[in-house]
């Protein structure tokens, strides 16, 4: 009676530390956007490790950071954890097959023992080569530009999405891109190729439209039992890594709304 009486406690105890982990993440059908890459079709996507800009040397940071230095003498650091928090609010969109940012930096390294490094941090070229040995049909490369943790949490997130094989970049793309002045992680290449998507976020809760996404985006979590006064309060107050989790939906919200719109 005593071991059955301990195993429903250990069994509670478990249900409870489930309950209060998962407080932060969104069940799939609180999203309103389908795949909206259908032509050709974008399904299987690899997430590159995010490269990390942000200059403020004195700031210690609860994610991983590792540097790596590129083949053109760059020197760059990357964040598996950032960019895992962005490969997990894209698989929870309707129709995408998600390959982690863990994934991919071993099949760069694996790339790397084979004598053909394919780093997805050079160019869209390498990154593009390193999603076909991944079988995927396309790859996301990312970049926080600086980060604010404190009490208004604010974060520069640029990211791009590249197909796997060749699409030469019409006159169209490469306005639509000019227009938007957006300048991503990696350059386009000799080759033209133009990303299917490039977004350049300054995600900042004090200014009003990333305040309502805030709420919009509290209002989907599974459990109110945070501790504080709201959901958006507790999103801003674990910067890390909540507001990393929003800002990933944030942008990725905005980007399909802009494809649908097209």
């Amino acid at each position: 009676m005593k071991a059955q009486t301990g195993v429903l406690w250990f069994l509670c105890g478990a249900l409870c530390w489930i309950s209060a982990c998962s407080a932060y993440y969104r069940p799939a059908d609180n999203y309103r956007q389908p795949n909206p890459f259908k032509d050709p079709a974008v399904r299987r996507v690899a997430v590159a490790p995010f490269v990390f800009s942000e200059k403020t040397t004195e700031q210690r940071y609860d994610f991983d950071l590792k540097g790596a230095e590129l083949s053109d003498g760059r020197f760059v650091v990357f964040s598996v954890d950032i960019a895992r928090q962005f490969s997990e609010e894209l698989a929870l969109f309707e129709g995408f097959e998600v390959i982690a940012p863990a994934q991919v930096l071993e099949a760069w390294q694996q790339s790397l023992r084979d004598g053909d490094e394919q780093n997805p941090l050079l160019d869209a070229a390498s990154a593009r080569a390193l999603a076909r040995r991944l079988k995927a049909d396309a790859i996301v490369v990312g970049e926080v530009r600086s980060f604010d943790p404190y009490e208004f949490p604010r974060l520069n997130l640029a990211w791009q999405l590249f197909y796997a094989g060749h699409r030469q970049a019409g006159a169209d793309d490469i306005r639509e891109l000019e227009r938007r002045g957006i300048d991503g992680p990696l350059r386009m290449g000799h080759d033209g190729n133009c990303p299917i998507f490039a977004g350049d976020e300054i995600i900042d809760c004090r200014h009003e439209r990333v305040r309502a996404s805030l709420e919009r985006y509290g209002n989907g979590l599974r459990n109110d039992n945070t501790g504080y006064a709201s959901r958006e309060e507790a999103i801003r107050k674990r910067a890390w890594p909540d507001y990393f989790r929003f800002a990933a939906w944030y942008a990725l919200t905005r980007a399909f709304d802009r494809e649908i719109a097209r």
